[in-house]
């Protein structure tokens, strides 16, 4: 269907605004094109988080960039269409009648339409600016674990260093203590062996001088022990104030390593907090924006309708065939139901013309009643026939048109091809078998042989059937 408008009938109420028109018709699209771009934004963002929990990530995205589409073009087309409409049943006071009804239907469409657009362009805002804003500069803990790794790498370097030290030092002095009590045990033992040998040789007893022997090695071991453990608990609390130092420089590092992470949360939540302060002003800036595009929409569309309706400015609908006839996808689905109907009866029929004619019927049985006297008696009868009427006489002439029936009850006729009486099986039947029916059909056509499907062919042009 095409649309057209009639030529303005007050001219001068038409030349009046003429100019305005067209920069009102641009404007309308502007806006619709400004608040479609924040709808499709929360569309987006609504329906990709929707998909996102059952489906993967790249899906989700086509999905909601699917959606929104669709969505959005819902809107605005229907914005576009429903609102001058709802503006020329103002102008007009179309209230009355079946008009009243299209004008409520009208009305609450516009009203659904731009309560939709409204909301999702406020809220859709923020999201359509968050996504154009780019994300804050803010810094990773790569470069704080660095340094404080490297911090940690060389305290445990310069303990391993001093520990190792502190160690050697105390073992070659323990070393130095052994050879040193070593070596007078050892000259108190021989002191002692040369006064028991004495003693052996001599006969004589030296008791004072061995118990004196005896006791210098038993003072020169306690002495010797003491020594040793006085060493060893000086290497010991030595150890242990290095463990201490660096026990202490690794807290140290660990509290510095803190603080530097919180400085570096602190800056980057500022970064986030400014962009986010950005986001907010620059969203509401675009929320209210966006409702300024849909009243600029709404007073356009007003005003083209006006200037329109003071012009007396109509527009006619001029209806093609098409409008009148089924819709694209429906003709095609008829069109494939009739093909396949036609292709499915005339199978039918193909298979109904090759069906060769139907036996003739067998002779009755014969039933027999028993009496008491053990005898049989034959009983016959015939088959049975819905309305068969009583056997004429047959005595009919042979040719005629008159029914003729047998002794046993069943219709006869004369072949008209070799003249053979035969019993017809079907009411419609005129030869007695299949090769006298194809002589007589080439007897009559110039001995061209039967074809069924031209004769199927000749009996549809004679009906005037496609």
């Amino acid at each position: 269907m095409r649309f057209r408008l009639t030529l303005p009938q007050n001219e001068a109420f038409f030349q009046r605004y003429a100019g305005l028109v067209p920069t009102l018709s641009k404007l309308s699209y502007v806006a619709q094109v400004v608040s479609a771009l924040t709808e499709a934004g929360i569309l987006y963002a609504l329906i990709r988080n929707a998909v996102a929990d059952i489906a993967p990530p790249m899906l989700a995205g086509v999905v909601g960039i699917a959606g929104a589409q669709l969505a959005t073009a819902f809107i605005e087309i229907g914005l576009r269409k429903f609102l001058p409409f709802a503006a020329r049943q103002i102008l007009n006071k179309r209230f009355a009648g079946l008009d009243l009804v299209m004008s409520i239907a009208i009305f609450a469409a516009s009203l659904l339409l731009l309560t939709a657009s409204g909301y999702l362009s406020f809220a859709g805002s923020k999201e359509t600016v968050a996504a154009v804003v780019p994300p804050p500069k803010t810094e990773g803990t790569g470069a704080i674990d660095t340094t404080v790794n490297s911090h940690r790498e060389s305290n445990l370097t310069s303990y391993r260093r001093d520990s190792a030290a502190i160690a050697g030092r105390y073992a070659s002095q323990i070393a130095a203590l052994e050879m040193a009590h070593k070596a007078a045990t050892d000259a108190n033992n021989t002191k002692l062996k040369g006064i028991e040998s004495r003693e052996r040789n001599t006969g004589q007893s030296f008791a004072t001088q061995k118990a004196t022997t005896k006791q210098t090695i038993a003072d020169a071991t306690a002495a010797h022990a003491l020594k040793l453990a006085a060493l060893t608990e000086a290497g010991a609390k030595e150890m242990a104030a290095l463990q201490d130092e660096h026990s202490a420089l690794n807290a140290d590092l660990n509290r510095e390593r803190s603080e530097w992470l919180a400085a570096l949360k602190e800056r980057n939540a500022q970064a986030e907090a400014k962009r986010q302060k950005q986001v907010s002003a620059w969203g509401g800036s675009v929320a209210w924006f966006t409702v300024l595009c849909l009243a600029v929409l709404l007073l356009a569309i007003a005003l083209q309708e006006v200037h329109a309706h003071g012009s007396e400015i109509q527009e006619e609908a001029l209806p093609t065939e098409y409008f009148f006839r089924q819709s694209p996808v429906a003709a095609f689905m008829a069109a494939l139901s009739e093909r396949f109907h036609a292709k499915i009866f005339a199978l039918i029929k193909r298979i109904e013309d090759g069906t060769p004619e139907p036996p003739e019927p067998g002779k009755p049985p014969i039933l027999y009643q028993y009496q008491q006297k053990a005898e049989r008696r034959e009983i016959g009868f015939t088959a049975n026939r819905a309305n068969q009427q009583p056997p004429p006489p047959t005595n009919a002439p042979n040719g005629s048109n008159a029914l003729r029936y047998n002794a046993s009850g069943y219709r006869v006729a004369d072949c008209p091809q070799c003249g053979q009486t035969f019993e017809q099986r079907t009411t419609w039947q005129k030869y007695c078998c299949e090769a006298c029916r194809i002589a007589y059909h080439a007897g009559q056509h110039a001995g061209q042989p039967f074809d069924p499907g031209k004769q199927r062919k000749g009996r549809k042009a004679k009906t005037g059937k496609q």
